[in-house]
């Protein structure tokens, strides 16, 4: 799994903290204590990590190890997605019926979501793909193939793309246009595929897998979640 990814989800593990923050102490200070160890780890101020949960009383996490949720949204960080340094905004974590809160290796989320925002410079960048939002909410990708001796222009354009469990992306109803004419299907659907591979999202973490992809004004909104996930697993 890369290592961008594995920073992306391995995070979630400092969510341990929290049973020992919360020993004699309140619910703010416990947040916080967890809150400063997010920033550290990422290495981002505080006033960029936000964390909270609804169970307000703590003392179930020192009696059953159990949490009923958490949430840990970060505004911007940097990560490395197949070698490139991306940044990732507006990332976003939930965590529901936590239990073995005290012990770190078997600390499980029975649901656990997540999603961050990868901007279209960060997508270019991971892809060598250039992509955008068109006016109309479409999605456009643009590279290069090589014919008659020349490289020339395609664009790719599909209004809703979707991602499988495994990462792989899916540009349906695309239409492929080379040198500002549309190729006939024959041809269009080799280079179709070999821009989709190149769009394929990094393996997911154990006990997760892709759940949507949304196009959004500034980039995608890529969603993870999975059921009974042993944190700990995550950044392995």
């Amino acid at each position: 799994m890369p290592r961008g990814l594995k920073v992306l989800c391995g995070l979630l593990v400092l969510v341990l903290l929290l049973a020992g923050a919360a020993v004699g102490v309140s619910y703010h200070v416990a947040m916080r204590s967890v809150q400063s160890r997010v920033a550290a780890r990422l290495g981002e101020d505080p006033s960029r990590v936000h964390v909270a949960s609804s169970q307000r009383i703590l003392l179930p996490v020192l009696t059953s190890g159990t949490l009923d949720d958490l949430s840990v949204d970060v505004d911007e960080f940097g990560l490395t997605v197949r070698g490139q340094d991306v940044t990732l905004r507006s990332a976003r974590a939930e965590l529901t019926d936590l239990t073995h809160v005290r012990e770190p290796d078997a600390l499980t989320a029975g649901s656990l979501r997540a999603s961050a925002v990868m901007g279209w410079d960060a997508i270019a960048s991971a892809t060598g793909l250039t992509v955008s939002r068109s006016g109309d909410g479409t999605v456009e990708a643009t590279t290069t193939v090589s014919a008659v001796g020349a490289q020339l222009p395609v664009t790719i354009t599909s209004a809703s793309p979707a991602v499988a469990a495994d990462g792989t992306v899916t540009l349906t109803g695309a239409g492929v246009r080379v040198a500002d004419s549309d190729l006939p299907d024959a041809l269009a659907q080799p280079v179709l595929a070999e821009v989709q591979d190149r769009l394929r999202l990094p393996e997911p973490p154990e006990g997760l897998g892709y759940s949507g992809l949304e196009i959004v004004q500034d980039g995608m909104r890529v969603a993870l979640s999975g059921q009974d996930v042993t944190i700990s697993r995550l950044g392995g």
